[in-house]
């Protein structure tokens, strides 16, 4: 592949791996610079690569010069980038840096077993659930997002909607038992959510209750 001077590949998506402070470049007519500034951007953004700039989020309204970051980011591929940006920006850098979770998560399809991130009474706990669709969700976030139906009876009812999301149906579920989530909260393990999961088997047996 082509390497800028910044010696980065050319035309590539980064992730930006702790907060900086960054020079911009911006302009009014595209291809001719007219300001310069420094702005502070957050660990986790985006970062779409065009010859020296950087696009925070593929934006081409402002750009940052690649020299003034490069050595903080990390490259990630198109289905990395989908991923990471249904994710808020300050919950990216821990799913990106769990060895495993990214790679996992690319791979999720219908049908799979997952844990998932719900709350219950203002609480959040670790559940069970299934997966039922895996894509965009809506036109103004175009991340990957993943409908979920709620499998620990537990949490019945701690869902969102019947897999109807914004008034299109993406699954079908009992009301209240799908979720729309982005891989910040749907795991492989449940310590990759760092929530504490106990089977209802366990419940029952160190409560002392009959199962």
């Amino acid at each position: 592949r082509d390497i800028n001077m910044a010696g980065l590949p050319v035309n590539d998506i980064y992730i930006l791996l702790r907060d900086e402070k960054a020079e911009t470049v911006s302009w009014p007519i595209p291809g001719l610079y007219t300001k310069k500034s420094e702005i502070e951007i957050s660990k986790g953004e985006l970062l779409v690569q065009k010859g020296k700039l950087f696009y925070v989020n593929g934006n081409e309204s402002v750009a940052i010069e690649c020299h003034t970051v490069c050595e903080n980011v990390a490259p990630i591929s198109s289905v990395q980038y989908k991923l990471l940006k249904a994710i808020p920006t300050a919950k990216r850098i821990s799913v990106f840096a769990t060895d495993g979770w990214m790679e996992w998560g690319a791979d999720v399809m219908n049908g799979d077993e997952v844990y998932i991130r719900v709350t219950k009474g203002g609480d959040e706990y670790c559940s069970t659930a299934v997966v039922r669709y895996v894509g965009a969700m809506t036109e103004d976030q175009p991340g990957t997002l993943f409908g979920v139906e709620i499998t620990d009876s537990r949490y019945y009812g701690c869902g969102t909607s019947d897999g109807t999301f914004n008034k299109v149906r993406y699954f079908t579920c009992p009301d209240n038992y799908g979720l729309s989530l982005s891989l910040a909260s749907v795991a492989k393990k449940p310590d990759w959510l760092m929530l504490e999961y106990r089977p209802k088997w366990d419940i029952l047996v160190t409560e002392g209750m009959k199962m």
